[in-house]
């Protein structure tokens, strides 16, 4: 009968010679797999950055790998032998794209079975209103190791692969009838670019009117910080600040002998100081800070800027 120490040394062995044997299994050989995918647009056929790249093990379902693609260059995933994988390809706004990965039946115990780079270029397009995808819901496509050629070879599936031509000569015969009709329709094509130019117009002045507005709100900030009972408070002439102060009540009064509604806001700020909005009904509105004339500008930036205190 084997003692334990005995026991134990024959447990080590067992131990060492799987290590080693691993090792010349994978450790000599340093077999490696990698996918090297480009994802672009299926219509403009221009690198996409920003869809995510997903590998997941097939059989256990868990995520092994994770990448954005990039506009400029070429993303690396290697991948272990002997397992199915699933290549996922996703980005908002456009149809999701998967591809099954097989690195079973490679010889990778064998010296002269080399490491191998297999290059992916996917094409993913935009999701449209009224098609029908369900034919890019199995795999569009798989990449295995074929025996005989000895190398990683492409095996497409065919009903994903006509879909996906459907659309795209679909597509660009609606480009190709949009530019005809402009053709045809030069007044229309006319009205529509004079439609754009008369918008970039109008986003130009709106934009004009906000930036004038703004600066006529610093005008009135600055002048109200030096010249009234706020300035006290020594804030930032250069940018409007949160001022935190004890409000004490805000209340709206109706005056019906003289027609109008007065909104009365009262806080404290070393001492009490009561903001009033008083409009009539015939549509004239004044605002007044105790008994001194304010601009509107001036009331509504400090109704956005008078926080109470917590």
């Amino acid at each position: 009968m084997l003692s334990n120490k005995a026991f134990f040394r024959i447990l080590l062995l067992v131990f060492l010679c799987k290590c080693i044997g691993n090792t010349m299994l994978y450790g000599q050989n340093n077999w490696t797999f990698s996918l090297s995918v480009i994802t672009k647009d299926l219509e403009t056929k221009k690198q996409i950055s920003g869809a995510q790249l997903i590998i997941i093990d097939k059989n256990t379902n868990v995520r092994v790998h994770s990448a954005l693609s990039s506009a400029e260059q070429q993303i690396k995933l290697n991948l272990e032998p002997g397992k199915d994988y699933i290549l996922r390809i996703s980005k908002d706004g456009y149809v999701n794209k998967n591809i099954s990965v097989s690195t079973k039946n490679v010889p990778y115990n064998d010296k002269s079975t080399p490491s191998y780079i297999f290059e992916v270029t996917t094409d993913i397009f935009t999701e449209e209103p009224d098609e029908d995808y369900s034919a890019f819901r199995p795999a569009f496509g798989m990449i295995l190791y074929n025996q005989t050629k000895k190398d990683f070879v492409w095996m497409p599936n065919e009903d994903a692969k006509k879909k996906e031509e459907e659309i795209k000569k679909r597509r660009k015969d609606k480009r190709n009838d949009e530019d005809n009709n402009e053709k045809k329709n030069p007044k229309e094509a006319g009205k529509k670019q004079l439609e754009n130019l008369n918008s970039n117009k109008s986003e130009a002045m709106k934009k004009a009117i906000d930036n004038d507005k703004r600066r006529r709100e610093m005008e009135e900030y600055r002048k109200f910080l030096k010249e009234e009972s706020m300035s006290s408070l020594k804030l930032d002439f250069n940018e409007p600040k949160l001022i935190y102060v004890n409000l004490i009540q805000t209340e709206t009064i109706e005056h019906r002998n003289h027609i109008v509604t007065e909104t009365k806001v009262t806080f404290d700020a070393g001492k009490k100081v009561v903001y009033r909005k008083i409009v009539f009904e015939w549509g004239g509105t004044y605002y007044k800070q105790d008994e001194h004339d304010l601009t509107d500008v001036t009331y509504d930036l400090l109704m956005r800027i008078i926080v109470p205190k917590q």
